[in-house]
């Protein structure tokens, strides 16, 4: 097994998902994307990351609904970040989201936030 964290990208904009990617593999973090709710919940339970960076403005499956179904199927065994426009952060964490961060999201404070995920 990689000691590396897995994140799973899960946002509808293909360009900030590369975009996202990109910075995250530069960063020695192990990516896997998705480009929508159902994908996400999807790619998520196939490949059990540590953490997920989630879009919250999705069409169809919110990051919200994408949220709520996988800790109801992950429970804690997943970090889920939401990175959003949206400024709430209590409407978040009732979806079950562990943090909330504004879009442009500090790159800094995303790669110390990711780095404190474990690895398995």
């Amino acid at each position: 097994m990689s000691d590396r964290v897995r994140v799973l990208l899960v946002d509808d904009n293909d360009e900030a998902r590369e975009s996202l990617r990109l910075l995250l593999e530069v960063w020695g973090f192990e990516v896997e994307e998705a480009a929508g709710g159902p994908e996400g919940v999807n790619r998520a339970l196939e490949c059990r990351p540590d953490a997920a960076v989630v879009d919250v403005e999705m069409p169809g499956l919110d990051g919200y609904g994408v949220a709520r179904r996988l800790r109801a199927t992950l429970g804690e065994t997943v970090h889920l970040v939401a990175l959003t426009g949206r400024d709430n952060p209590a409407e978040a964490l009732r979806a079950g989201f562990d943090r909330h961060l504004l879009k442009p999201a500090d790159p800094e404070a995303l790669r110390q936030l990711l780095a404190t995920t474990s690895g398995a």
